[in-house]
């Protein structure tokens, strides 16, 4: 086994279990802690969500659509910025720019 192979499989081991598994699991994790704080503490929430399934639909019903409108906003509004702000910080990205603005200097000088 070879450590570029071993490499690979760590990088392909963090996406999943940090888009995905980890997702899973934290979404889960807040609606058990919610549903046993919230729900079984207040008795008018307690004959609304009579039992966990109701509360997990209804709260998937909600967080779903509004977790995918602030995506929606994240991307079309504030990627951009973040993008902008992350390629400063790159000294790759900070030479490229700086190699684009001497040539434009020169076209336009």
């Amino acid at each position: 086994m070879s450590w570029g192979f071993v490499r690979r499989s760590w990088y392909f081991f963090r996406h999943g279990h940090s888009t995905y598994l980890g997702f899973l699991l934290s979404f889960t994790n807040f609606l058990l802690i919610a549903y046993n704080f919230l729900v079984t503490q207040i008795s008018f929430l307690n004959n609304l969500f009579d039992n966990l399934v109701v509360f997990a639909l209804v709260g998937c019903a909600v967080y779903i659509p509004l977790a995918t409108i602030i995506g929606y906003w994240h991307v079309t509004r504030q990627l951009a910025t973040d993008e902008e702000l992350r390629s400063e910080r790159n000294p790759v990205y900070l030479d490229i720019l700086k190699r684009l603005e001497s040539i434009e200097g020169k076209i336009d000088g």
